[in-house]
Parts: structure tokens; sequence; C-alpha cells
């Protein structure tokens, strides 16, 4: 349905997947107080990095606003 051939659609499946984090969405519809907790705790567990390349890729591919 995607339009796309197989090869092609796996390959944007595989590339949407690596950059795709729930967490992003989530956050969205958290308090500050709540997102502050979260972002601490991926600090303290070495998940922040990550998570920040994740949500600038979902923000620039227009999935959630960027700047949050």
């Amino acid at each position: 349905a995607s339009g796309l051939p197989a090869a092609q659609y796996q390959s944007w499946e595989q590339q949407f997947s690596q950059g795709f984090d729930p967490r992003a969405f989530q956050m969205l519809r958290m308090t500050p107080t709540e997102r502050e907790k979260m972002l601490k705790g991926m600090r303290e567990t070495g998940q922040l990095d990550i998570f920040k390349k994740n949500y600038n890729t979902m923000a620039a591919a227009g999935l959630v606003p960027s700047g949050r």
C-alpha cells in the first residue's frame, strides 16, 4: 500500500525503525515535572543522547515538534 517496491520499503522501514522512539510521543503528553523526571532517568542510564538524536530525527520528519 506504500507504493514502494518491496526492497525500497524494507530499507525505508528499517531506517524508520532505527530513528523512531515512542517515548517522544509520551513526552508530549507529560507535565513539565514528568518530562524532567523522564529526562533525568535517561541521563542517569546513558540513554539521553540516543533519545535526543531520535527525537530530532522525528522532528525533522514532522512527527513531533522541534525544540521540546
